[in-house]
Order: C-alpha cells, then sequence, then structure tokens
C-alpha cells in the first residue's frame, strides 16, 4: 500500500511539473508572437508644432496624417501663438503634406516637408511682417 501512494504522489508531481511546463511554454510562445506582430514597431509617435510668427492670425493649418492618410484641421492660430499636434508616424515615411489658410479660408501655403530624419518632433515656424513670408522647418 505504501508503494502505490508513493507512486500515486510521483505521479501526480510528474503531471504537474508537465502541465506547468506546457503552460509556460505556451505563454513564452503568445509573448514571442506578440512581440513579433506587434504594429506599434513600425511608427513612433511626434509632434508636429506649428508656430505662428508672421503678424497676422493664421486662418487654418492643414496637414495630412501620415499614419492614416486622413487630413487633419487645426482652426486659427494666432500670431505669437503655436499649436502641436501629435502623430503616429510611420517609420519608412520621409515627407509631411501641409498648408495654412487665411482668416478668409484662402490657400496662403501649400508645401511637403522633408522629415526623413525625424525621431521625435518638427517644428514649423511661419514669420513675416503681417504675412507668411518665410518657413522655417527644424526637425528632431
Amino acid at each position: 500500500m505504501r508503494k502505490c501512494f508513493t507512486v500515486l504522489i510521483i505521479a501526480a508531481v510528474i503531471m504537474c511539473m508537465t502541465g506547468c511546463a506546457d503552460n509556460k511554454a505556451e505563454n513564452t510562445e503568445e509573448k514571442i508572437i506578440h512581440i513579433t506582430d506587434n504594429e506599434a514597431a513600425d511608427v513612433i509617435p511626434v509632434e508636429i508644432t506649428v508656430v505662428n510668427m508672421c503678424g497676422a492670425d493664421i486662418g487654418m493649418f492643414a496637414m495630412i496624417d501620415p499614419g492614416s492618410g486622413e487630413q487633419i484641421n487645426v482652426d486659427s492660430i494666432g500670431n505669437g501663438e503655436s499649436i502641436t499636434i501629435g502623430v503616429n508616424w510611420p517609420c519608412d515615411e520621409t515627407e509631411l503634406q501641409w498648408a495654412l489658410y487665411n482668416e478668409a479660408g484662402e490657400l496662403c501655403i501649400e508645401a511637403t516637408s522633408d522629415l526623413t530624419a525625424i525621431t521625435k518632433s518638427a517644428t514649423i515656424i511661419v514669420s513675416g511682417d503681417g504675412d507668411a513670408e518665410t518657413v522655417k522647418l527644424q526637425v528632431e
């Protein structure tokens, strides 16, 4: 009887260890699949900032979201003010399409900026004397 009980305990321990080992293997496999399939590795979070230093209000800033392809519109940016838009930037994207409109809704500037080196942010500084005359781009 004692031998039978000992064999049952050993069998139970082996079954438990086998079951536990299988669970660990499954969890490890799930983590590997999750990391491998993670699409977030293909994009980086960046901020696009527009600074208005042109001496007049900007009626609207528009840009194409590089991740979704949809247009993002930001209403009025007052003189001396700035806005920041957070987007998920695809790592294989190199250009930002954007435009500025005056308060009457007329297109003032339409541009495509090279953001090949972007890792964190891009700042578009619009300056002038009562009009958008100069655009400077800073990329980090």
